[in-house]
């Protein structure tokens, strides 16, 4: 195996035919420049995680598949068992300094944990990668091809894909047990969601470097990426429906697992049952032979045939039927049933419009903000990114001039300590005190957004209480 250690130092036509034709060629390039990675979090891996690794990086060679080591003390394994796999170990003592500390305090009881050594390894040695996912080991891939088929429908164009996105609009600290840990941290909104598998894009790896570097820490990963995410008006999320079978604890059967094979479960603990009821679906993929495949465009083209009032049986038995089949349908495909289900949705009973509308998500969820009336193809999500930015910046709300002061000198004051850390020019008292000046700047701007918006009660002046920033 490789192995790594690391010990010391809307708008008018042209112009939306215009971006498109652009977003169109940015598609194309960043295909041909994708790699793409894959990498397992684990303390000591099992025999099973390394198979599972293995069977991964054989599948599908275009993705590098990596397992991350997070005791140092562990042996690995010798090259000629698993040469396929690259494994990560990384000092702990380094990291720390290096600002990567605090992502996964929760269950590893680490400052410097799994997290934290995989965002550093994607965000400062590996970064010729364009796509990188990450896994717990509890995490139950049913099939290579249930993988693949998530992967090629929504890492090209999304920043981050995840189980769930759930925000926090006002910065309430009590609707979530962690977000008494997001005060200081960013400013409001805040989100949040589980990341037993997340994917994310260069770009979002990038942010959390820079995110360390300013602030010499990280903050706990279930907020961390979500946050960035939807604060960044370049970025894209999306909650595909293939990972809402991701909970922290749940019982899992595998009669849920064959009526969903193409999603993907946590937490699957036993790799006794792993093993068995991964065979068990390829068995049953053999024995298959695409009579499902066949059943589902039987009932397709039924429902479009004849859809009414009385189609509520079939468009179940179609949205079960898909369950079954959909890793045997390209991303352009899946587009295309998306596009054709909303279609039939118009001027449909509620109860049937809401079953087609469900079942456009299973073929194809579309990132947070985007909607249909928006766009139909891959290409026009490059489109709407950049429409959505200038709305949004064009849009805002106006802000009072101590939101402004506060604001340019948490700007400023992130200038200042990327500038020092890149040329090292900084003491550590000095870098410390600007670190401690950006909690402070971003704790008040935050509580400054909550007055000017009246999610909380504020005085109109607050006399004789020193207010950094003011």
């Amino acid at each position: 195996p490789r192995v790594f250690y690391i010990h010391s130092s809307m708008h008018k036509l042209f112009y939306y035919q215009f971006w498109s034709i652009c977003a169109f060629l940015s598609a194309v390039t960043n295909i041909a420049n994708s790699s793409p990675a894959f990498c397992f979090l684990s303390r000591r891996p099992t025999t099973y995680l390394i198979q599972s690794a293995s069977e991964l990086a054989d599948a599908i060679p275009s993705i590098d598949v990596y397992i991350l080591v997070d005791d140092n003390n562990a042996s690995l394994p010798s090259s000629s068992s698993s040469s396929s796999v690259r494994y990560i170990q990384l000092n702990e003592t380094f990291l720390i300094k290096e600002g990567f500390q605090k992502a996964g305090m929760f269950g590893s009881n680490k400052i410097c944990s799994a997290w934290d050594k995989a965002l550093y390894y994607f965000t400062r040695i590996a970064t010729n990668y364009s796509f990188v996912w990450f896994a717990e080991e509890d995490v139950f891939i049913p099939t290579t091809q249930a993988f693949l088929s998530l992967h090629e429908l929504y890492s090209l164009h999304n920043d981050f894909v995840a189980p769930e996105l759930t925000y926090n609009m006002q910065g309430d600290s009590y609707s979530w047990y962690h977000w008494y840990l997001a005060p200081g941290t960013f400013t409001i909104p805040w989100a949040h969601g589980i990341v037993c598998i997340v994917g994310s894009s260069r770009r979002m790896l990038s942010a959390v470097d820079e995110y360390a570097r300013w602030r010499g820490e990280l903050t706990f990963v279930e907020f961390l990426f979500h946050t960035m995410g939807i604060q960044n008006k370049e970025m894209t999320i999306v909650t595909p429906l293939e990972l809402n079978t991701i909970a922290y604890r749940q019982r899992i059967a595998f009669e849920q697992v064959r009526n969903r094979p193409n999603n993907i479960w946590h937490p699957v603990k036993s790799f006794v049952n792993q093993k068995k009821w991964r065979q068990n679906i390829i068995n049953i993929t053999l024995i298959d032979q695409n009579q499902t495949l066949n059943k589902f465009h039987v009932l397709k083209n039924k429902v479009m045939d004849n859809i009414g009032i009385n189609s509520t049986s079939d468009l179940n038995d179609l949205l079960s039927t898909f369950e079954l089949v959909k890793h045997q349908f390209t991303p352009a495909e899946r587009q295309q049933l998306r596009q054709l289900f909303v279609h039939l949705a118009t001027d449909q009973s509620e109860e049937i419009s809401s079953l087609l509308h469900r079942l456009a998500d299973h073929a194809f969820k579309l990132s947070e903000g985007i909607h249909d009336c928006d766009l139909f193809s891959l290409m026009h999500i490059e489109m709407k990114r950049f429409v959505v930015a200038h709305i949004n910046t064009t849009m805002e709300e106006d802000r009072t001039e101590k939101y402004v002061a506060l604001e340019n000198k948490l700007v400023e004051n992130k200038k200042t300590i990327l500038w020092l850390v890149k040329n090292g020019n900084g003491s550590i008292d000095e870098i410390g005190r600007l670190r401690r000046e950006a909690k402070q700047l971003t704790l008040n701007l935050t509580r400054e957004i909550q007055c000017e918006r009246r999610y909380i009660r504020c005085k109109q002046i607050v006399q004789n209480k020193p207010n950094l920033g003011s």
